[in-house]
């Protein structure tokens, strides 16, 4: 009761209420006293509310442990609380019980009611939803049962996900990644971010901004995985130290970053959850792209730091059981990016060895993207290469594989325009033209084994390699093409027969003729017959009007053509000898052996981006950028 006579219940914010202070430890005078604590705790929940739902947990806890603590308790409220306005103490822990109705029958006080469990994972009711294995948000729910669930939280947050972020300390204000984020670790983050990130993805094209999905793939899972994490920096720190060779304390993270990342995935392998984990696997691929990286003859060769065959293989033997045991590439479909950079460094090698072992399983496109091509609108849209060569009779496969080529292109034009409303991204669209690639070269090595392959049509497959690897460069395209594909060029345009035979007139033969040139570029041994041959391409263009790269562009209207391969293409036409570039010029009026008719060479100059295309290990980029593989077993098991 107040000493006022009001009611209790009623009192206000600074009314001064009662507790039992006499001792009584009778049942009654204790049921009292904890009555009467219940009183004060409910009516200073009311005024201030506790910031925390761990102290009432542990108060609710304590209430069930006996009531033997009760008086020490009744003391301490005694001490703590002096009226029913006055804030509760972070550390009050008075188990409280319901004061008896006015007018009750009984002395008891009435059962409590149970306070909302609160939210967490002991309690968590088992979902079937898939949890987001970085932020441990509930994955959104695919579109198709086969598409992967996507966690929009990632994505949210991925897309702010910069090389400011990294510098201002925003992407870890709080040094929760597995890697310190200081000065060092920084720089190489915004190297990546800046100079390597949009080179992974070159076929996107400038004005698409792809960033945001190289980092949420890529970087941000490497966050809170440190073998992954010293890896990566390991191989950017290698990458800059190419570009910046003065700079040696570079050298020393390349070091660093690597046996730090060696150990952990040591440790790693050790735990059964985290052995062949997507982190890992990542770790070990960028491994062995540093080992690989070292063979490079840009890089210097120390005692710290030099090319090392068995650690190479160590780190590919160790990647190929990794991937066996995750039952191939398909069982990467949790990590994209992983699945998709191992697909494409495999192409590489192929064009390297030339070998069957190191092909993509046959059909990989179609087994990835849902029945590509057939599947796609752009399929049944008009294709004039592939009924070229349909009239020409070539190849059935062949000419599906051109017909591959076409849809693409269309589908690459179509995403081009509206990225937000396609089902691909970035990553997809670089990598389908690198598996290109690989199904451009079985079809060959098949065809020469069967004894079915034309000079015709090996040009037609070599020239679609070389120009899908040339895109790969993006705006700085790499110089020259593989001795492997040049050798089998020589070889098709040194048949007895017309190489080109059907092919004149069409501007196939000068589609044919550029891309020769663009390949041969810095080998003497090839330069000066595919030089040639393009001159007789331009030649045999008849009445064709060809007074500027325009003109050239026209004549190959039913070629696929990219603005991205202008550049080096109007170069070539810069070099073609004034007379060869006028109208109507007879076949006969040219002698090719004259010294007029020689090529104009132009001054070139070394661009960042192809010192930095043979260093990146990310991009599929050009078969000339890699460092042969020796032997004849598989990279991967695809």
């Amino acid at each position: 009761m107040a000493p006022d006579g009001s009611n209790p219940g009623s009192a206000g914010g600074g009314a001064f209420v009662f507790v039992n202070t006499t001792g009584d430890s009778s049942t009654a005078g204790h049921k009292a006293s904890r009555s009467a604590r219940a009183f004060v705790m409910r009516n200073a929940r009311a005024a201030r509310p506790w910031t925390t739902r761990s102290k009432a947990s542990q108060a609710q806890d304590a209430a069930h442990s006996g009531d033997q603590h009760d008086g020490d308790e009744h003391g301490a409220g005694e001490r703590k609380l002096s009226d029913a306005g006055s804030e509760v103490s972070s550390d009050q822990k008075t188990p409280a019980a319901r004061k008896p109705r006015k007018g009750s029958t009984t002395d008891k006080p009435q059962t409590r009611k149970r306070r909302p469990q609160q939210y967490s994972p002991k309690n968590r009711k088992p979902s079937t939803s898939r949890i987001c294995p970085r932020c441990q948000h509930e994955l959104e729910t695919a579109e198709s049962p086969d598409a992967e669930p996507q966690c929009a939280t990632c994505s949210a947050s991925l897309a702010v996900v910069t090389s400011q972020t990294v510098l201002s300390g925003k992407i870890d204000p709080f040094n929760m990644t597995s890697v310190k984020m200081d000065g060092p670790t920084s720089y190489l983050l915004e190297f990546f971010m800046k100079a390597v990130s949009p080179q992974i993805v070159p076929m996107a094209g400038s004005a698409i901004s792809h960033s945001a999905t190289i980092h949420a793939h890529w970087v941000v899972p490497s966050l809170q995985q440190s073998a992954f994490m010293h890896a990566m920096l390991s191989l950017i720190a290698l990458q800059l130290s190419i570009l910046q060779p003065k700079r040696t304390q570079l050298r020393s993270l390349v070091q660093h970053h690597k046996m730090h990342a060696i150990k952990k995935v040591q440790e790693g392998l050790a735990d059964p959850v985290k052995a062949v984990s997507d982190e890992n696997i990542a770790a070990v691929f960028n491994l062995m792209c540093i080992e690989e990286n070292l063979f490079l003859p840009e890089v210097p060769q120390t005692e710290e730091l030099h090319a090392d065959q068995r650690q190479r293989i160590a780190h590919m033997n160790g990647l190929k059981e990794m991937i066996r045991l995750r039952g191939g590439v398909h069982g990467l479909a949790s990590s994209k990016m992983l699945q998709h950079l191992i697909v494409r460094h495999t192409v590489p090698q192929v064009g390297i060895c030339w070998h069957k072992s190191f092909l993509l399983p046959r059909g990989l496109v179609g087994q990835m993207y849902k029945g590509y091509p057939a599947s796609s609108p752009s399929y049944k849209k008009p294709a004039p290469m592939t009924r070229l060569f349909s009239e020409l009779g070539f190849d059935e496969d062949l000419v599906h594989l051109v017909k591959i080529m076409e849809c693409l292109e269309h589908d690459r034009k179509a995403w081009t325009k509206a990225p937000d409303e396609h089902e691909w991204d970035a990553l997809d669209v670089q990598t389908i033209y690198s598996m290109m690639i690989s199904h451009f070269i079985r079809w060959y090595i098949e065809s020469e084994e069967e004894n079915k392959l034309r000079p015709a049509q090996g040009l037609v497959s070599l020239c679609f390699i070389q120009s899908i690897a040339f895109l790969g460069g993006g705006k700085a395209p790499m110089a020259s093409g593989p001795v492997t594909v040049l050798s089998r060029m020589k070889r098709m345009f040194d048949a007895e027969d017309d190489p080109l035979q059907g092919l004149h007139s069409t501007g196939v033969d000068l589609w044919i003729g550029i891309l020769a040139v663009l390949s041969s570029d810095g080998h003497p041994i090839y330069e000066d017959q595919f030089w040639r041959i393009y001159l007789e391409a331009v030649r045999n263009q008849g009445d064709r009007t060809m007074d500027s790269f325009e003109d050239v562009k026209d004549a190959m209207h039913i070629c696929m053509w990219n603005t991205m391969m202008d550049l080096p293409a109007r170069i070539v036409w810069d070099e073609t000898p004034p007379h060869w570039k006028r109208e109507g010029a007879s076949p006969d009026s040219h002698n090719l052996a004259d010294p007029t008719n020689q090529r104009i060479r132009l001054p070139r100059s070394l661009r960042l981006g192809v010192l930095l295309s043979a260093s990146n290990p990310y991009m599929n980029g050009h078969p000339a950028a890699h460092v042969n593989v020796e032997g004849t077993e598989s990279a991967y098991n695809l």
